[in-house]
């Protein structure tokens, strides 16, 4: 169920997925966690421009371990990221944004 660790487990099994990342809602700040595992406390705006800089437009906001789409956003701009974050962080602290696929 945990979204985050199924990344981890298929991405250390060489299997190939979207870009995405990885942040925690702790209180009223949020922790952007890279991909060594490193954490930075950051204001949501901070957060949205990391996304921005390492993500392609649309991106999907999931809450980790909720099932199915409960609490999941399609977004195309940073208006929608944020809300999409705050709202992802009502169905659990850790948080999966991840980059879409457009064809």
């Amino acid at each position: 169920m945990d979204k985050v660790y199924t990344k981890i487990i298929l991405e250390k099994a060489r299997i190939a997925q979207v870009k995405s990342e990885y942040i925690k809602k702790c209180g009223k700040k949020y922790v952007y966690v890279d991909k060594n595992f490193n954490e930075k406390e950051c204001e949501i705006k901070e957060i949205i421009n990391i996304m921005e800089e390492n993500l392609k437009y649309p991106m999907f906001v999931k809450p980790s371990n909720s099932g199915s789409s409960v609490g999941v956003s399609k977004v195309k701009n940073n208006e929608e990221l944020e809300k999409a974050i705050k709202y992802a962080s009502e169905f659990d602290r850790k948080m999966l944004v991840e980059e879409g696929i457009v064809r």
